[in-house]
C-alpha cells in the first residue's frame, strides 16, 4: 500500500508553528494492523516504546513499507 502524503501544522514548544509533511500508512504488528499518520521529526520521539515493541524497524521508501519485528 503506497503511503499518501499531506501537510500539517503543527505548534512547537518555542510556540512557532511550523508546516511539515504528514504521511499517512499502516502499521502492522503479527496480526495487528492500524491505520497512522507519520511526520519527520526528532528520531527520539517514540523510542522508547518502539524499544518496548519491537527490535528492529526498516524504512522502505521505495516500496513505501514500514516493517517493525520482535
Amino acid at each position: 500500500m503506497p503511503m499518501s502524503t499531506k501537510v500539517g501544522f503543527f505548534r512547537l514548544a518555542t510556540g512557532e508553528i511550523v508546516e511539515l509533511p504528514v504521511f499517512l500508512g499502516k502499521v502492522i504488528i503479527k496480526d495487528f494492523e492500524v491505520e497512522a499518520c507519520f511526520i519527520p521529526g526528532d528520531w527520539l520521539l517514540g523510542m522508547e516504546f518502539l524499544s518496548a515493541v519491537g527490535q528492529e524497524l526498516v524504512l522502505n521508501f521505495v516500496e513505501s513499507t514500514v516493517k517493525l519485528t520482535r
